[in-house]
Formats: structure tokens, sequence, C-alpha cells
């Protein structure tokens, strides 16, 4: 009876353990499907709005109708005047406002996907919108977060996300090849002055990414972790600041795992924690990431395109202690820069050339699930090698 009783306690620990690692996904998962938690307090209805202006105007006005979480005022835009002729697309000027009793005055109303209001109130506002009147859907979620998209996808006519065939690509960074290379007579050794060697920031845990990290510590790398997982690692450190950039700038290497291998997902993992802190990104995910498009070419590791994680752990090693190797991932500064070379503005000129196209399309062509299965299933392979 105690033999049963201990089995039993031990498989509720299990569940609890499991429960509890997923609690975050669980909780978005309940939100999507129910469709109930909605912000209903914070709605503006179709009867509230004035009048449109008859005034004529040259201005595109832009308007963000949800919050980006909780922000009102969203982090990743911002008001764009100027235009160079060179970018390809004739407009005069756009303008974000966030005040939603202009709905009726707006060209293009951008609704963030993990804020979308009820399916009812979308109604509502449809019912109200002006025919030539745009609806984008903007989300930099993967498809496994996201599956609030079947139940409102009818009333939406473009997308914006990460995702390179979104009708506007809007990644978390962008990067261009510069007109000229940047050459310098001072020859800079990136690796002076590290003296760690991979970090890793991770708040989610239980997820494919865990176990890479345990086996590259068991090859005999020194994956030092931060966050709400890093009690399950054998190496932690702390940092002062939410982003730890100056603790990050003491590492060589920063592991970009992705909580999902999705196409193109490429967070700020790669981008921020890496390239940012010139420490070279350790990338794990379901991206093509030989395409330039989505990342700079030279400037990172791909994990699973060694043959095995002891293969990547042995190659860390070496470009670790090897200067001019490890040097060698910094070449493209001279090639590439974050600036567009005839200072267009990248996400502006996507938007003028959509509303000159009217071209309509729904929203699940793009997000798919299955794409993510079949690299999780390259990676169930890969990682028992």
């Amino acid at each position: 009876m105690n033999r049963r009783k201990s089995m039993c306690l031990l498989f509720g620990l299990i569940i609890f353990v499991s429960v509890y690692n997923h609690l975050d996904h669980l909780v978005d998962t309940f939100y999507y499907l129910k469709n109930e938690f909605c912000f209903e307090g914070d709605e503006i209805f179709p009867t509230e709005f004035p009048p449109k202006s008859t005034q004529k105007t040259n201005t595109t006005r832009v308007l963000l109708y949800t919050n980006f979480f909780n922000d009102k005022y969203w982090p990743y835009f911002q008001n764009s005047y100027h235009f160079n002729p060179k970018c390809g697309c004739n407009f005069t000027k756009f303008e974000l406002v966030h005040d939603r009793t202009t709905f009726l005055e707006c060209d293009i109303i951008i609704f963030h996907g993990r804020n979308m209001p009820c399916v009812k109130t979308l109604t509502k506002l449809h019912k109200q919108r002006r025919p030539q009147q745009l609806w984008a859907y903007f989300i930099l979620e993967n498809p496994t977060y996201d599956d609030y998209v079947k139940p409102v996808e009818k009333f939406f006519n473009m997308s914006i996300s990460y995702r390179l065939d979104s009708d506007v690509y809007y990644p978390y960074r962008r990067h261009f090849p510069r007109k000229q290379p940047v050459i310098s007579t001072e020859m800079i050794n990136y690796a002076k002055g590290k003296t760690k060697q991979v970090a890793w920031l991770v708040s989610s845990c239980g997820r494919m990414r865990d176990q890479l990290a345990h086996k590259l510590i068991n090859y005999g790398i020194k994956v030092e972790v931060h966050g709400k997982c890093a009690k399950q690692f054998k190496y932690q450190f702390n940092c002062a600041s939410k982003q730890c950039d100056r603790e990050l700038g003491d590492f060589k290497f920063y592991l970009a795992a992705e909580n999902t291998l999705c196409n193109d997902y490429i967070t700020e993992k790669y981008w921020e924690r890496g390239i940012n802190n010139n420490a070279i990104p350790i990338v794990f995910g379901g991206s093509n990431y030989s395409n330039p498009n989505l990342v700079i070419p030279g400037s990172f590791i791909d994990a699973m395109s060694l043959n095995s994680v002891k293969d990547l752990a042995e190659y860390i090693k070496e470009v670790d202690n090897d200067d001019d190797k490890f040097n060698s991932y910094f070449e493209w500064k001279k090639y590439w820069g974050f600036e567009h070379p005839n200072g267009c503005d990248h996400f502006y000129q996507q938007l003028c050339e959509r509303m000159h196209t009217r071209r309509d399309r729904t929203l699940s062509s793009y997000i798919n699930h299955d794409e993510c299965k079949a690299k999780t299933i390259f990676f169930k392979s890969w990682i028992n090698r």
C-alpha cells in the first residue's frame, strides 16, 4: 500500500512539474481557444465614432487600434514623414495615430494579434469600415502562440509579421549590405577582455533548447544561465539590468535558442543579446540561416548544421581558443549595416506598395503549425546522435 501511495505521489509530482513548466503556454492556449478574454472595458464601438472628415489630406493615416501587450504607444513603430524617391513608391507621408475615435478617417488599421478585440467587436467595426480601408494583422509571435487567427482572419486583408512571406515583412531587426565596405587600418580584437564562454538568458523552461544546453555542458562547454530557469543548470550568472548588456559583454558566445522551431522565426536573442554585445550567436531555430535576408552572413554558428552536439561543443572550444577564428565572425561589420543605403524606411515603403497593389489573402496561409513540426522531428534525431 505504501509503495502504491509513493508511486501516486511521484506521478502527481511529475505532472505538477510538467504543468508548471508549461503554464505560460497553457494560459495562452486557453485564451486563444476560448476567445473569452477580451478587452471589452477598453473597447470603442462604432456608434461612438464621429463622422469622417471631408477635408482632403495628402497624409496616409495609420491607426494602431490595439495596445501592444501593455503599451498604448507601440515600441516598434515610429512616425516617418520623410521620403526618398529612390525608395520606389510614390507617397507624401504617413502618420501614426492611437486615437480610436479617428477610425473612420484612417486608411490602415493595425491590430496586434495578442491584444485582439472580441469577434463581436470586430464585426461591429467591420460594418463601419470604408471599402478601401486596409486592416492589418500584426504578430511577432510564432504560430504555436497564435491559435487566435482562425476566428478573425476573415476581417483582415494584410499581414505584418517576421515571416518573409508576409504582406509587410517586419522582422525583429533589419540589416542591409553597405554600398561600400568599411575599411579600417586598425585591427580590432573582439575577443579582448572576454573571459567567459557561453551566456544564456532564459525564462521559459521545459523546452527543446534545455536539452541542447544540458548536453553542451556535459561536453565541457560552460553555459552560464540567467533567468527563471537558471537553477535547473550547473552554471548561473547574475546581472544588474533587465537586458544584462554589461554582463553579456564578458562572454564570447550567446546561446540564441528560440522557444519553437518555426520558419523565419529569429528573435531578439540573435540581434540584441548576441550581435549587440559582440558575442557570436549560437543559433538554434527552424529558420534557414543561410538566407541573407534573415540573418547577417558569417555572424553566427548554426547549432544544427553540425553533425551532433558533441561536434558543436568541439567547434565552440576551437573558436574560443583561436582569436583569429573568433574575429572572423565579425568580418561582416565591413559589409553589412543596419541603415538602408538609400535612407529608406523599409516598413513604410512596403505599406505604400501594399496600398497600391490591394492584394488580399487569408492569414492562415502563412500561420501554419505543420512547418514548425518538421524541424522539431529533425531536432529529435539530431540531439541523440
